[in-house]
């Protein structure tokens, strides 16, 4: 498992490569409640349901750009469909995630 600080207003990614999985946080707000976004994605929301983090389990089986799309849709915030650009070179040396 490894982490990754990160510069551009995300807080931080952890990656577990055992089990194919990461968290993206996104805030340090207090999780109210966890809603799924399909069998590998989970999005955390705060109590204005503004998201707080992002976990994609089996990320081989994840399209991404498809999945943040889904996401901004689902907690209204359209900013959310452009992360996969905004962080995919961070993630490149810790793990493979498909375009």
């Amino acid at each position: 498992m490894g982490t990754i600080e990160l510069k551009n207003g995300f807080k931080s990614i952890s990656i577990d490569n055992e089990a194919g999985a990461i968290y993206i946080q996104v805030t340090h707000n207090k999780v109210k409640k966890t809603l799924e976004i399909d069998d590998n994605v989970f999005v955390d929301v705060d109590y204005r349901g503004k998201l707080v983090g992002i976990e994609l389990i089996r990320i081989d089986q994840v399209e991404i750009p498809g999945v943040f799309r889904a996401i901004a849709d689902r907690v209204h915030q359209p900013e959310v469909a452009h992360y996969p650009e905004e962080f995919s070179r961070d993630l490149a040396p810790l793990c493979t995630i498909p375009a």
